[in-house]
């Protein structure tokens, strides 16, 4: 199946993977449960194909199935993607929520791989949000799943977030430790993105502390030795160190370079605090506090948008109580009128979310019954090849016995002895049924065969029954007449009504379960 294949190759080749699922149209998938496969595989296929998705409408078909029937990973992986989605489209305080949820089943299932993952991206969500102890504290998270998921990638690349994360909360020493540490690691892997995002963390750190020797030498390392493109940030402090050496126009190249780099409002803000310091060393006050003002603005913008989307307090809410998350106080002023359209939402809100479960619970019932139906499906198939086996075999056995009469009469015609012989092979075949245990043995199976394991169930639950009284009991369901079974049991016909009676009373006083239909099959 192209989703099992699709599976198989998601970690290795995940280009492979993405190609796979879009050669599928999710509405030839009847079942619900490939479905949710689709959808989550196509969402972790696009994230890990670098197709930064904001739409939530595909993941949550995921969600919605395995919050129900999913394993603990299904669920991790769903809630992680989610996650994800909803940190592209900065929806911070719900992508926290989903990161947490999916923390919740990684940490059950002991996928410590996807615990760093999480607390990675719990992480990146505090370093946007400027919120920096936060931001040290789940990047040392990250890093210790890592080393414990012994993902060496992956824990290289955690321990430069961390390294970050530490000149964040101002701590250079740690800072700086920890990049020369990942420096050594990535020269050692020959791993060039690694180390070239290292340099420019550490060029930075050195410009903070007016080490400008240093962070030049990092940025033109990047550039000229590892051959690798240089951004915003690295050419506005390579325009900072210039103008400590009062080189002009070489001061001016690297900004002309960085504001070709930038392309959000925050790379800009970079570029204009650089200004600021270029401007004032140069003593062009002006020039500096029209970018020192750019920085103010900018700053403004993003602690609005920080009181809009307080992770902290969603974080804070979510470990106390989900439900008290999503209410409110209402103040005192508030009209009577929005109280009643808020109880109307809220009400309206409810019977939706009933009516959804309540489907959900019927959908789950049918699929139920569907299977039940598959299986019952399946055993009266094997039923009624049995039964058609028995036919046929019965169908030989009855032909066999007129063929053996046949071929003695033939044997005996016009001879004093044909009436005897034919008397001796009719006695024969007929006192076999109460002698002969093959006989009786494939006369056991026709009759459990035809009444549902009877003589099985007679033999479980009264288990002091004795032979004889058991094979009365099979010649009465085989509907046999009192005159032959006299025959088959070498009785006398009283005695056979005697036993019956007997039997009846054995049957009658016993616990077994299914006494009614012992006794409706000897009436």
């Amino acid at each position: 199946m192209a989703l099992n294949q699709a599976e198989v190759l998601m970690q290795e080749k995940p280009d492979s993977s993405l190609n796979i699922l879009e050669q599928i149209d999710p509405d030839n998938l009847s079942r619900r449960k490939d479905k949710a496969k689709y959808a989550l595989l196509y969402s972790q296929a696009l994230d890990k194909n670098y197709f930064d998705k904001t739409n939530d409408s595909l993941i949550l078909v995921a969600i919605n199935y395995y919050q129900e029937h999913g394993t603990e990973r299904e669920k991790m992986l769903a809630y992680y993607y989610l996650g994800r989605v909803q940190y592209n489209a900065h929806a911070y305080q719900n992508a926290i929520i989903s990161f947490l949820q999916a923390e919740e089943y990684a940490l059950h299932a002991g996928d410590y791989l996807y615990c760093g993952l999480i607390y990675r991206n719990i992480s990146d969500i505090y370093n946007d949000t400027y919120n920096t102890a936060e931001e040290l504290k789940y990047a040392q998270k990250a890093y210790d799943c890592f080393c414990q998921a012994d993902a060496s990638l992956h824990k290289d690349y955690a321990l430069l977030a961390l390294g970050i994360a530490y000149g964040n909360a101002s701590d250079r020493t740690k800072e700086k430790e920890l990049l020369e540490q990942t420096i050594v690691l990535a020269q050692e892997r020959c791993d060039t993105a690694l180390w070239g995002a290292c340099l420019s963390s550490y060029a930075l750190c050195h410009e903070i502390i007016r080490d400008y020797r240093k962070a030049k030498e990092s940025i033109l390392a990047i550039k000229n030795r590892l051959m690798l493109p240089i951004d915003h940030s690295d050419w506005s402090t390579l325009a900072h160190c210039y103008v400590q050496e009062n080189k002009t126009d070489s001061v001016d190249f690297c900004l002309n370079e960085a504001w070709h780099s930038a392309a959000t409002s925050a790379d800009s803000a970079k570029i204009s605090l650089r200004i600021y310091w270029i401007e004032k060393i140069r003593n062009n006050p002006q020039k500096a506090l029209n970018a020192l003002e750019y920085c103010n603005d900018f700053q403004i913008t993003v602690s609005r948008q920080m009181l809009q989307q307080s992770v902290i307090t969603t974080q804070r809410d979510h470990f106390r109580s989900r439900a008290d998350a999503a209410t409110y106080k209402l103040k005192a002023n508030h009209r009577l009128g929005i109280i009643v359209i808020l109880s109307i939402c809220l009400f309206a809100g409810a019977v939706i979310f009933w009516l959804y479960r309540r489907i959900q619970r019927k959908n789950t019932e049918i699929e139920r019954y569907m299977n039940i139906a598959s299986d019952i499906q399946d055993v009266l198939q094997s039923k009624n090849t049995e039964m058609s086996h028995l036919v046929t075999q019965l169908f030989h056995e009855k032909f066999e016995l007129i063929d053996s009469l046949g071929c003695t009469y033939y044997e005996r015609r016009d001879t004093p002895n044909e009436q005897i012989a034919i008397y001796n092979e009719v006695k024969r075949a007929i006192q076999n049924l109460g002698t002969d245990k093959q006989t009786k043995s494939e006369l056991e199976r026709i009759v459990n065969l035809c009444n549902e394991d009877i003589l099985k169930k007679i033999r479980a639950q009264i288990p002091e029954i004795k032979m004889a009284d058991y094979d009365l009991f099979c010649y009465l369901c085989a509907g046999f007449s009192y005159r032959a079974i006299s025959i088959f049991m070498q009785t006398k016909i009283d005695n056979v009504y005697n036993r019956k009676s007997r039997l009846k009373m054995l049957i009658g006083n016993s616990a077994a379960a299914s006494k009614e239909i012992f006794l409706q099959n000897i009436r």
